[in-house]
């Protein structure tokens, strides 16, 4: 035999031969215990594991809401949103419906310009955490945004029925 062919025998031999011993020693002694597993029908109810020295966490009323509000947040279908905010309801009262009985007041509202957007599509101004864009009526419909500047972060009002021009500016800080 060639020595290449010695080498590789004496390999198989010596990985080979306890796998065998192994697998003829298992066959002549047989199995120690029964090799099916076995198990209860009673049912075992497993205690709660805590660990030593922690105590269980009481909530307050704010950070319970808290919790419950980021639940609420994963179960919407949509992500996150620096515009979401929660509908307020509108509780004054309404205009008479004539509109000469209706008083004319064009003072300015008092208005908080959050953030100016620019994009292809037009701008967008967040005020009072509202969404507008040029063309949309604001407070009671006596308002209309008529320009929104991205370049010096303002927005321009006009009065429907006097055409009063009010500009407001988004705060800096200084």
């Amino acid at each position: 035999m060639t020595r290449d062919l010695k080498g590789f025998i004496s390999c198989l031999v010596v990985f080979l031969l306890p796998v065998v011993l192994v697998k003829v020693g298992g066959g002549l002694l047989g199995s120690p215990g029964p090799s099916m597993a076995a198990g209860s029908s009673i049912a075992v109810k497993p205690r709660p594991f805590k660990p030593p020295g922690v105590r269980e966490v009481l909530w307050t009323a704010q950070q319970k809401a808290a919790a419950d509000h980021v639940v609420l947040l994963e179960t919407e279908p949509f992500g996150s949103t620096p515009f979401y905010y929660r509908q307020s309801v509108d509780r004054r009262t309404p205009f008479p419906e004539d509109p000469s009985e209706r008083p004319l007041d064009d003072t300015p509202p008092q208005l908080s310009l959050q953030v100016v957007l620019t994009s292809r599509r037009g701008n967008v101004a967040l005020i009072d955490r509202k969404q507008y864009r040029v063309g949309d009526l604001i407070k009671g419909d006596d308002w209309r945004v008529i320009k929104i500047d991205g370049y010096d972060r303002s927005v321009t009002l006009k009065h429907e029925e006097t055409d009063r021009t009010e500009i407001i500016y988004v705060p800096t800080s200084r």
